[in-house]
């Protein structure tokens, strides 16, 4: 066989198939029902095993709860709870909070995220909605606006029912969403919190969370952890939605139906992320990529240059191998309004691609006769006055000569 078509038979299979790709996953050791990997900015899915199929989330719920009540009220805002923080189920975790008790928004969230308090669930959703039928509502629009398609809930806690239901992919999209809130963040990266005594409590309260990745006093300690938050019941089993951050990619790693050995599941799926990807800003919204000529104009010239923003997670293997081909529409015909899209730029990293629109980055006027006789430098009132009067001398000239000559042509007939 020749050669040549030896060797680009060889580089097509290396780049088609991909093998170095595909081993990174048979590496991991990941022996829970349902399980994610997913890239927190750009969403892109890194591992999956069952992230589609229906599952019990437990007190991960507790995410989107938290989430809404920073949305829908202040953190500073007083809760009084009522009689409904006492009808809680059986097995339920709580913070044994009692009717009447005040404590802020923002004290709730805290009991919610780091001790899962079924009970602050209630009181933050009666507070955010007046009822607990309502704040459902509000959970489950949420989470259709937000894409998770597949999930369902009957409760802000999260405690089991048949009906309050989710998958791996759903709550990774909810986490990602929450993520970009700052105070979120802030509470679910806290191990430890005190609660000053209340008006109903006369002691301090001391919650640990029980995501023990952010635990440095736990030997399942993870120092990229960020978040975000555990869950249990003896259907769901085991649940961990966290995200750990490292150089300039987060990620998020969600785990349900877990039998043991969640958090170091948790941390192989990090590990394996931070080793074997990276993300990379491909180009940036309005970069110029090319000036190119506009027929008919009077600037003669626009510059184009990228719709949007290219950020997207790749193999390392392929991570420097990028290059890019421009097309561009022919003949480009002013005018031109800024914004028109002029043509498109494919980034080729590896054996994957991006593509992104090219746009005008400012209007170019039609040439017409105001512009050729608009002058270089700034002329004087009299100047543009009697170039007026040119221009309208000149067609009047016109119109004069060409009645003079119709008449003419009238009196030639009579004779």
């Amino acid at each position: 066989m020749n050669k040549k078509i030896l060797i680009a038979i060889i580089i097509f299979l290396i780049c088609f198939f991909n093998p170095i790709k595909i081993s990174f996953a048979q590496d991991l050791q990941i022996t829970a029902d349902k399980v994610i990997l997913m890239e927190a900015e750009t969403g892109k899915i890194l591992y999956k095993k069952n992230a589609y199929i229906k599952s019990y989330p437990a007190s991960t719920t507790k995410i989107l709860t938290a989430i809404l009540a920073l949305e829908n009220s202040g953190k500073n805002e007083i809760v009084v709870p009522n009689d409904d923080v006492l009808n809680i189920n059986n097995g339920s975790s709580r913070i044994y909070l009692n009717p009447g008790e005040k404590m802020s928004v923002e004290q709730l969230l805290y009991a919610l995220m780091l001790p899962s308090g079924n009970d602050a669930a209630i009181a933050l959703a009666d507070h955010v909605s007046e009822s607990i039928e309502s704040f459902v509502t509000l959970m489950n629009y949420k989470s259709k606006e937000l894409g998770a398609n597949n999930t369902h809930f009957v409760n802000p806690h999260g405690f089991h029912d048949p009906d309050h239901y989710t998958t791996a992919y759903d709550m990774a999209i909810i986490a990602r969403y929450a993520l970009k809130n700052h105070d979120f963040r802030k509470i679910i990266s806290t191990y430890k919190y005190v609660l000053p005594p209340t008006n109903k409590f006369d002691q301090e309260r001391r919650w640990i969370n029980t995501n023990k990745l952010i635990n440095p006093e736990s030997k399942e300690y993870y120092p990229k952890s960020t978040g975000i938050k555990t869950g249990y019941t003896s259907v769901a089993k085991n649940c961990l939605v966290a995200s750990a951050s490292n150089d300039n990619m987060e990620l998020i790693a969600v785990i349900l139906g877990c039998e043991k050995d969640m958090f170091s599941q948790a941390r192989a799926l990090f590990e394996y992320g931070f080793e074997h990807y990276k993300k990379l800003n491909i180009v940036n919204k309005n970069k110029i990529i090319e000036t190119v000529e506009v027929y008919g104009s009077e600037s003669k010239t626009v510059d184009i240059a990228t719709e949007e923003d290219i950020i997207d997670v790749f193999p390392k293997e392929n991570s420097d191998s990028i290059y890019h081909v421009v097309d561009i529409k022919d003949d480009i015909t002013a005018p031109i309004k800024k914004g028109e899209i002029l043509g498109r730029v494919t980034y080729h990293i590896g054996n994957e691609n991006r593509t992104v629109n090219l746009i005008a980055l400012n209007d170019v006027e039609k040439k017409n006769l105001i512009n050729i006789v608009k002058p270089k430098k700034e002329l004087s009132i009299p100047a543009w006055v009697l170039i007026i009067l040119i221009l309208i001398y000149i067609p009047l000239r016109i119109y004069i000569a060409i009645r003079r000559k119709i008449r003419k042509a009238r009196k030639i007939r009579r004779f």
